[in-house]
């Protein structure tokens, strides 16, 4: 359903911007001068934008181009009326259409961003890890089963394996060979113990 919506969509887009774009060549042939060299420079512009747009539709950034189109063609609408004193109703309403359609909705702004399922303290943005080049030697050393992991800023150590664990950056990693060290040191054991 949401996909015949978009195709129907998509080819109202199309329908409004050839008849858009042909109703403002017949016009256009009949300026002269600077203005026509400008206008055919805009008309190109906005050609190559509906062609990204079009190309980019079932992106959200597809659809705000064909918006930033519509809104340069509203620009160049009212530039026409101000220099010329003429008013192109055809070409105000179809692209008053377009505008409206494409007009970036709250639901396009909001995608998986907005709907979390993690718990509030697990919001914390966190620098990505540098990529760690491991040798056979270390790994055996540094992953050995049965350690645990603390944070020197925290109270409770962790599995190695466990998600918190994970989030511990580098250089505040505390590493405890069995659970009794970490509990001297003053550490309490987190669920995943």
């Amino acid at each position: 359903m949401v996909n015949e919506k978009r195709l129907g969509k998509y080819f109202v887009y199309l329908v409004l911007f050839l008849a858009l774009f042909l109703v403002m060549a017949q016009i256009v042939v009949s300026f002269g001068g600077k203005l026509l060299k400008a206008e055919l420079v805009l008309i190109l512009v906005l050609m190559f934008l509906t062609l990204i747009g079009l190309a980019g539709f079932r992106r959200i950034w597809g659809e705000r181009v064909l918006f930033v189109m519509f809104w340069l063609n509203l620009l160049n609408v009212a530039a026409i009326w101000f220099f010329r004193g003429e008013v192109y109703l055809v070409v105000l309403f179809l692209t008053l259409v377009g505008f409206l359609m494409s007009l970036p909705s709250r639901s396009n702004v909001c995608h998986s961003e907005c709907q979390t399922t993690e718990e509030p303290h697990s919001m914390v943005l966190e620098a990505p890890a540098p990529p760690v080049e491991i040798v056979e030697e270390e790994t055996k050393a540094v992953y050995e089963p049965g350690k645990y992991v603390a944070s020197k800023m925290g109270s409770v150590y962790h599995v190695a394996t466990c998600s918190w664990a994970k989030k511990i950056v580098e250089n505040r990693q505390v590493w405890f060979t069995n659970d009794a060290e970490a509990k001297k040191k003053g550490y309490k054991a987190h669920n995943c113990v």
